[in-house]
């Protein structure tokens, strides 16, 4: 190898290095209002401190999300605060991009793709900065995970790595249910299709087209007055269109039968295990199917983003899908055509920066959320009909059969996937859009492969000016590819330092407890810290309506039990709600912190005759006086408050 080739590659290196770390510079400089981030802060200091997952401990997610926690919180003895909880997300955020490197190194053999998905999937992880602790960053490394697991050896067994997948899927259906389902649904499409050829491959088949088409209809069908209708739409035919070129993609490699047995097993001994683990906890089969499938269940009726595609995009998109299967009908020598190699490049790439660059390169003001629905919204749905061209059969397929089970895979997750986002269109784009930044890459590697082969052939052919080792040379050094990742690569790290540059970081840190490396700009930390400061000597029990748990761990004020959860006034049963209730009014020290603007995020329907009829909401609004207001978040306290409030760190109202 050339000296000059390994300082290019180097380069490329550092490139992606200095990318994501501008991009990690967003973990320290914002704060999602909504605060996501304070409700799993809270739910893991409880489930460390406490325990009793479901019963005790609210959440919405699966133990798997609480054990991967427990490994830096309970097994290092991290504290739960804002601090450590960014720290895990940013060891999530860039194991998740090293296995994406990863994938496409042993997919390609480039540094430089391999350097630019790296980069790539940490630009489509900056949506973990908007609410730091999220499952959703565990979702995003294991995807990666299974990514590398999907990459079989040429020789050699491959049960173990077939088996971890199948793991896989059990340990996502215990963090997110309906993201463990896509994920299966997408693993046993890919192992179906290369079943050998007979009944059990096509009744596979069968009930696998069954749910491609039935899957976006059972989740969506209620919401389509809200306008859920065209993402439904989309969402079936395009995976219609992908299992079916699958299908018939996977003629080129027969393993053996036992093949799908392996991730079998592994999905069966994941259940299980999880199961005796939580058992072992204390906790009963009846409140882990409570927790993990009958609790997510209401979610689409507590709050939704609808991802909204219209009547024309819907055409568009579905009219991209009608050609790429046209691509696949066209006659056997379709696939040596030098302009479908380069077609591949250029849907690789144009995915690529239409799945990571946001509308411009200076932070976005206003909701987190809506931010990301508008700039990802008109983007994804061009990519989803497009995934079809990675399946359209190759000449090296037959050479090298090993390598088209993560294509399958890949693709397939990555159809699958896109129902992550219902019913909130929001940071979940990014998760879902991972999958498909693993494709594009693999789009890429096939133009690019089909690309030096016929250059190589030409230079055999052609002129003979130049020595053969100079040309072979040349096409060893990896030209195309290391233009097409230089591009990429560059592109990318240059918007990355952009965004970096234009966020402006405060010269001092916060003074909240646990938050030392979080600087936000002046006025918004006066906010915080003047509440604190006011609800530390005069309570002893805070809530909040809507949750905002980052002031229990900044104040250091317990909440009143563990159910705690940012839409509470639609989403925890009256039950729950009146055993809140009961503990306000017992206390007389006790504290409530309101915002009407963060109540009307959560539930935009909300009115005040709702509230009224809700006994904990009247009695948070219209028994508990209000003694403070800083910067649109009022204190309201106990009524039979027998202390006098010491008014400290006081802020002008309505700031």
């Amino acid at each position: 190898m050339k000296t000059g080739s390994v300082l290019w590659k180097g380069l490329a290196v550092l490139v992606a290095l200095a990318g994501a770390l501008a991009l990690a510079v967003r973990l320290l400089t914002w704060y999602g209002v909504y605060d996501d981030e304070g409700l799993m802060l809270e739910s893991i200091a409880h489930y460390v401190t406490q325990g009793h997952l479901y019963t005790q401990t609210f959440s919405q997610y699966g133990p798997f999300y609480f054990y991967a926690q427990g490994i830096f919180f309970q097994l290092l003895h991290l504290p739960v605060t804002h601090d450590m909880g960014r720290l895990v997300t940013l060891v999530y955020w860039v194991a998740s991009s090293l296995l994406a490197a990863v994938f496409v190194f042993r997919s390609s053999l480039s540094i430089f793709l391999a350097s630019a998905a790296g980069l790539c999937v940490m630009l489509a992880g900056l949506v973990l900065t908007n609410e730091p602790g999220h499952p959703q960053q565990l979702l995003l490394l294991l995807f990666m995970l299974a990514a590398c697991l999907s990459q079989l050896p040429v020789s050699g067994p491959y049960s173990l790595r077939l088996f971890l997948l199948g793991c896989v899927g059990a340990a996502l259906l215990f963090t997110k249910v309906n993201v463990g389902v896509f994920f299966l649904a997408g693993l046993a499409q890919a192992l179906v299709c290369v079943l050998p050829s007979g009944r059990i491959r096509w009744i596979g088949i069968g009930l696998t087209m069954i749910y491609a088409a039935a899957a976006p209809w059972l989740l969506m069908h209620g919401g389509f007055n809200r306008g859920f209708l065209g993402y439904c739409i989309l969402a079936t035919v395009s995976a219609i269109v992908t299992l079916t070129l699958g299908a018939f993609a996977a003629d080129s490699w027969r393993p053996s039968a036992p093949f799908a047995l392996y991730s079998a097993a592994g999905l069966l001994g994941g259940i299980l295990l999880t199961i005796i683990a939580t058992s072992l906890q204390g906790m009963s089969l009846s409140s882990l199917l409570w927790g993990v499938i009958v609790s997510p269940l209401r979610h689409p009726k507590v709050f939704d983003i609808p991802l909204e595609i219209q009547g024309l995009h819907l055409w568009a998109a579905v009219s991209l899908a009608a050609g790429v299967v046209v691509l696949r009908l066209w006659g056997n020598r379709l696939p040596d055509a030098r302009w479908l190699d380069a077609l591949r490049c250029a849907a690789g790439i144009t995915a690529i920066f239409l799945l990571t660059l946001p509308e411009s390169a200076a932070p976005l003001p206003g909701d987190p959320l809506r931010v990301l629905v508008d700039s990802l919204t008109h983007r994804i749905q061009w990519v989803v009909p497009l995934l079809p061209l990675a399946l359209i059969p190759q000449p090296q397929w037959k050479r090298d059969a090993a390598s088209l089970f993560p294509r399958l895979f890949v693709t397939f997750m990555a159809v699958t996937q896109f129902l992550e986002p219902y019913p909130v269109a929001g940071s979940q784009m990014g998760i879902a859009a991972a999958p498909m930044i693993l494709w594009a890459f693999l789009a890429i590697g096939d133009g690019v492969s089909g690309l030096t082969t016929g250059l190589r052939d030409g230079l055999r052919t052609g002129s003979r000016s130049q020595s053969e080792d100079s040309k072979q040379g040349l096409l060893s050094d990896g030209l195309t590819d290391g233009l097409i990742g230089g591009l990429i690569l560059v592109t990318l790290a240059g918007l990355s330092i952009a965004l970096a540059s234009h966020t402006r970081l405060p010269p001092a840190p916060t003074e909240l407890k646990g938050a030392a490396w979080l600087h936000l700009p002046p006025q918004q930390t006066a906010v915080y810290e003047s509440i604190v400061r006011s609800v530390e000597p005069n309570c002893s029990i805070l809530f909040s309506m809507p949750n905002m748990g980052s002031f229990n761990l900044w104040s250091g004020l317990p909440t009143p039990n563990g159910w705690n959860l940012g839409a509470w006034v639609k989403g925890l049963s009256a039950e729950r709600q009146a055993e809140i209730l009961s503990i306000l009014q017992a206390d007389s020290r006790s504290c409530v912190i309101y915002s009407d603007a963060i109540v009307h995020f959560w539930n935009a329907d909300v009115t005040e005759a709702t509230m009224a009829a809700l006994p904990l909401a009247h009695y948070i609004k219209s028994e508990m006086p209000k003694v403070a207001e800083f910067g649109g978040y009022e204190l309201h306290v106990h009524p039979q408050r027998s202390s006098p409030w010491q008014a400290v760190g006081v802020v002008a109202q309505g700031r």
